[in-house]
């Protein structure tokens, strides 16, 4: 199971869907009827079949992945829960549902607050936060996020100029969408 469910990011991002989904299925059927199994591995898999799911868009299976994943939520450390959080809240936030993409956005932006997580994950979650006020209208929040994204670029020392170049053009966006509205 713990084979699979880091093979899955990997099928997904290669564009290989229907294998991610056939191999996320059996993995969480495996581990249902797994007694003891550690709930990391377990919310992986259910994670990982809700996140293949949404990026199929088949979101009515994706939520019901989700939602069964929240109520597991007591039983799981506070990186996990976040990262399975910002992973929600991005495929809603890409499907145009902001008030679900919102919710787990949030979630993981509380969890955030009361842990230390790697600045990798910061950023994500600034990045993700930044978008989704850009798309709910509030250029000045965008502003906000990304640039809190920016600097923890910054701070890090992250070599990446295509991550720098993303978060810029985003702040950008905000910007001009505020002149526009002005």
């Amino acid at each position: 199971i713990d084979n699979v469910n880091g093979l899955l990011p990997m099928l997904s991002q290669t564009g290989q869907l229907t294998m991610a989904e056939q191999l996320g299925r059996a993995s969480l059927a495996v581990a249902r009827n797994l007694p003891g199994l550690d709930p990391v591995i377990f919310a992986d898999a259910l994670a990982n079949l809700a996140t293949v799911m949404g990026v199929e868009g088949n979101l009515s299976e994706s939520f019901r992945l989700f939602n069964e994943l929240e109520a597991k939520a007591a039983e799981l450390p506070a990186e996990p829960l976040f990262v399975h959080s910002l992973n929600a809240g991005q495929i809603y936030l890409e499907h145009g549902l902001l008030s679900d993409a919102e919710r787990y956005l949030s979630k993981a932006r509380q969890i955030s607050e009361s842990n230390e997580f790697e600045p990798y994950l910061m950023m994500g979650i600034f990045n993700a936060l930044g978008r989704l006020a850009a798309d709910s209208g509030d250029p000045n929040a965008s502003i906000r996020w990304h640039e809190e994204a920016l600097s923890i670029l910054k701070e890090h020392g992250f070599e990446s100029e295509l991550l720098h170049a993303i978060i810029v053009d985003n702040i950008g966006l905000a910007f001009a969408t505020k002149q526009c509205f002005r």
